[in-house]
C-alpha cells in the first residue's frame, strides 16, 4: 500500500483498501483517516450548483443511484473552515481529478450545523473527493484521494475550507492604452495540478477589471484578451481577501 503526504510528512493509512491523501491547496490543515469495512449507507441524493467544465457554476448532471450490490465507500465527512469552525451547507463530490472541469457524478447531501455529512458513492474506480459550496464563499484547501475497493469500505475524513479571494487589475495594450468594455478570460493554473479554476469578466469603461469568488491559493495566473494571453507567474490570492495585480498589458 502507498503513503501520503500531510504537511510534508509521510503518513499511512490505517486500513487498506481504500487510501486517503492530501492534496494540498493553499496549506495543508488536515487528514483523513480509513476505518474498517462498514454496512453501505443510502445513496447520496441531488443538491443545486456544483462545479463542471468550462464554467464553475454549471449546474451538474443529477446524482446517479449506486447499485445496493456493487462495493460502495461509506464516507463521514467533517467540513471546517481554517480555524476549524464547522461549516454547514457544505456539499461533498467526487470526481476523477480534483479541479473544477469534470461534473461530479456523485455527490452527497449537505452538512449539518456540526460540519458533519455521509456521503456513499461507488467504490468502482479512483476518486477526488472534496467539499462544494453552492455560494461560492469558501473553497475546499485540501480534497481526499480514495483508491477504488472490491468491497464495501468506510472512511472518515476532514475537509478544511478556506474563504474566497478575489482579484483586480487595470488592462492596457502594449501602448499604455486602457482596454475598456473587453471580456478577459482567467486562469489559475495550479503548480502541481495544472488548470485549476476558470473566470471570465468584462473590463469597465477605464479598463479595470474585478474577479470576485476565486479559490485562495498559489497559482500562475492566465489572462487572455481576443487570442492574446498574459502570464502572471506565483501568485498568492489571500483567503478573505483582495489582491491588487497593477496593470497587465496585452
Amino acid at each position: 500500500m502507498g503513503s501520503g503526504k500531510f504537511a510534508g510528512i509521510a503518513f499511512r493509512p490505517r486500513s487498506f483498501p481504500v487510501r486517503c491523501t492530501v492534496g494540498i491547496i493553499l496549506v495543508c490543515l488536515s487528514g483523513c483517516f480509513c476505518r474498517p469495512p462498514a454496512e453501505p449507507a443510502a445513496p447520496a441524493g441531488s443538491v443545486g450548483q456544483t462545479p463542471a467544465a468550462a464554467s464553475p457554476n454549471t449546474t451538474a448532471v443529477p446524482t446517479s443511484a449506486t447499485s445496493q450490490t456493487s462495493p460502495q465507500i461509506i464516507a463521514d465527512i467533517l467540513v471546517v473552515s481554517l480555524d476549524n469552525t464547522p461549516l454547514k451547507g457544505m456539499i461533498p463530490i467526487v470526481t476523477e481529478r480534483p479541479n473544477a472541469f469534470d461534473p461530479p457524478p456523485y455527490r452527497g447531501d449537505p452538512t449539518d450545523e456540526r460540519g458533519y455529512t455521509r456521503f456513499t458513492f461507488p467504490a468502482d474506480r479512483r476518486w477526488c473527493l472534496r467539499a462544494w459550496d453552492p455560494e461560492l464563499k469558501w473553497f475546499a484547501n485540501n480534497f481526499l484521494e480514495v483508491e477504488p475497493s472490491e468491497e464495501d469500505a468506510g472512511l472518515d475524513g476532514t475537509i478544511v475550507m478556506a474563504p474566497s479571494s478575489a482579484a483586480a487589475c487595470l488592462t492596457t495594450d502594449a501602448s499604455g492604452n486602457p482596454l475598456a468594455n473587453r471580456s478577459v478570460e482567467l486562469m489559475l493554473i495550479h503548480p502541481k495540478q495544472g488548470p485549476w479554476w476558470p473566470s471570465r469578466q468584462t473590463t469597465s469603461a477605464e479598463g479595470t477589471v474585478l474577479f470576485s469568488q476565486l479559490p485562495p491559493g498559489r497559482f500562475d495566473l492566465e489572462f487572455r484578451i481576443d487570442g492574446t494571453s498574459r502570464r502572471l507567474p506565483d501568485v498568492l490570492l489571500p483567503p478573505g481577501g483582495a489582491l491588487n495585480l497593477g496593470t497587465v498589458a496585452f
